[in-house]
């Protein structure tokens, strides 16, 4: 996958879980683990991202 379709599946996906299970997602051990597993990537993603397009333009 692409970087900009996985940080979009993760941000579907982590959208899905909020919308689903709101304030008590906190309260769910493995959604909550796959919610933070999401952030990450989709942080760990942006940074790659953003360090590649400073590459290109140096």
């Amino acid at each position: 996958m692409t970087t900009n379709r996985l940080i979009a599946a993760a941000t579907q996906d982590n959208s899905e879980l909020i919308r689903k299970f709101g304030a008590d997602l906190h309260t769910m051990p493995a959604l909550w683990g796959r919610y933070q597993r999401n952030r990450d990537l989709i942080t760990a993603e942006t940074v790659k991202a953003a360090a590649k397009r400073k590459e290109i333009a140096a």
